[in-house]
């Protein structure tokens, strides 16, 4: 019991300092021993500490000590997230997180003097840097994420952060497939460089990019003319994966596995890649022009595409190829004739166009482009020439 300068008891957990001031401390639900409650009058004191444990009897109290918005992602995703999600998917959070709230105030502040105002200013100042609604929505949820957790765990009461929205003034821009002119043209300027047979492959398959760095040529049933999408490569700009290494191999984006029915038209691209892959190598088993052997390089199998040293291609190589084959054909073309560069995913927006043109259903080019719902495939493709379907072997009309 304590007591005050007379010797009095003031009941248990009080006491009075030599400068008269009363104080309270106690052990909370977490098992810390509390901070001093000080007050001039043991009255209102009192008060106050009944107001403070009935917060902790009613758990609406939070730990004293508080992590920064810093320290408590690091727990959030190497502890909370790890093994829920792909390992690609926490090195796309870590990036996004380093790029936006690491070294900002935001981030070295403790979670329990966190406001409102702070997060909305954080949103504002990526909405005027002019980044992207992905890449907004991306911040949105991981705040709502960890403070969903920091509640869980008892640091703060309450998420106060959830009904912000935040809307970025950079609007999408759209993904126009192209004509079936302008790719054979793009095709007709591409004969030559690296990645010829990678277009067609991409042009008749509408894979992903890491679908497509990922193809193994055990992938392919050439008998039955099937390839059997199972892999999804993906390459990092920022440091290495859990592997070591900036490539690393996952499962598809859906999970399942699924299967493409080959036309003739990547039949023939698969031919010739094969016939590239050996003429690759010198008699010896090493790359041409360089001193390493291509199995060096070629550690996650028998890549079906890869670059010149023999490592997995990126999407950043293949669009910077892309871009020179369009400015080549700007450079030639007639003056009042203009291709916009493009990246890769239109190739797979053509080749969802082309099965359209061909009267291929919606159903089927769900399957093929790996969509989960098919709403998704109707919303992006309804605008484009939709047919009745016939049958699959149409494919071979792309």
């Amino acid at each position: 019991m304590g007591k005050d300068l007379k010797g009095n008891s003031l009941g248990k957990g009080f006491s009075q300092r030599k400068d008269g001031r009363y104080y309270y401390r106690y052990t909370n639900r977490f098992g810390e021993r509390t901070k001093p409650i000080y007050d001039t009058s043991l009255t209102r004191l009192k008060r106050r500490v009944k107001l403070e444990t009935s917060k902790n009897d009613l758990k609406l109290n939070s730990k004293n000590e508080q992590p920064t918005l810093n320290e408590f992602f690091d727990m959030w995703l190497n502890i909370y997230k790890k093994n829920t999600i792909k390992e690609t998917t926490m090195k796309s959070y870590e990036n996004v997180y380093n790029r936006h709230l690491y070294d900002t105030q935001l981030g070295k502040k403790q979670l329990d003097k966190i406001t409102v105002l702070d997060v909305k200013k954080t949103y504002n100042e990526i909405i005027d840097a002019d980044y992207s609604q992905s890449e907004l929505g991306y911040v949105k949820s991981i705040i709502d994420s960890m403070f969903d957790l920091a509640v869980a765990e008892n640091y703060v009461n309450t998420n106060q952060f959830k009904f912000l929205k935040p809307v970025s003034n950079k609007r999408k821009k759209k993904v126009e497939p192209l004509s079936k002119e302008e790719q054979d043209m793009f095709l007709s300027y591409a004969k030559g460089s690296y990645y010829y047979n990678l277009f067609i492959f991409l042009f008749n398959t509408g894979l992903r990019a890491g679908e497509v760095a990922g193809v193994l040529i055990d992938d392919i049933d050439l008998k039955n003319r099937i390839l059997h999408v199972k892999h999804n490569l993906q390459y990092s700009s920022s440091g290495t994966f859990s592997n070591g290494k900036r490539y690393i191999v996952t499962t598809t984006k859906g999970e399942d596995d699924r299967n493409i029915p080959l036309n003739d038209a990547a039949m023939k691209a698969i031919e010739l890649q094969l016939k590239f892959l050996n003429n690759l190598k010198n008699n010896e088993g090493y790359i041409f022009k360089t001193r390493h052997r291509y199995e060096e390089f070629n550690e996650f199998g028998n890549l079906l595409f890869v670059g010149a040293n023999g490592k997995p291609v990126s999407q950043a190589s293949i669009n910077t190829i892309a871009y020179d084959i369009v400015d080549k054909i700007n450079f030639f073309e007639e003056p009042n004739f203009h291709m916009n560069r493009f990246s890769l995913h239109v190739f797979r927006h053509t080749f969802a166009t082309r099965c359209l043109e061909q009267g291929i259903a919606y159903d089927v080019i769900r399957d093929l482009l790996g969509h989960d719902d098919i709403k998704l495939t109707m919303k992006t493709y309804a605008k484009t020439n939709p047919f009745n379907s016939e049958t699959i072997k149409n494919l071979n009309k792309i």
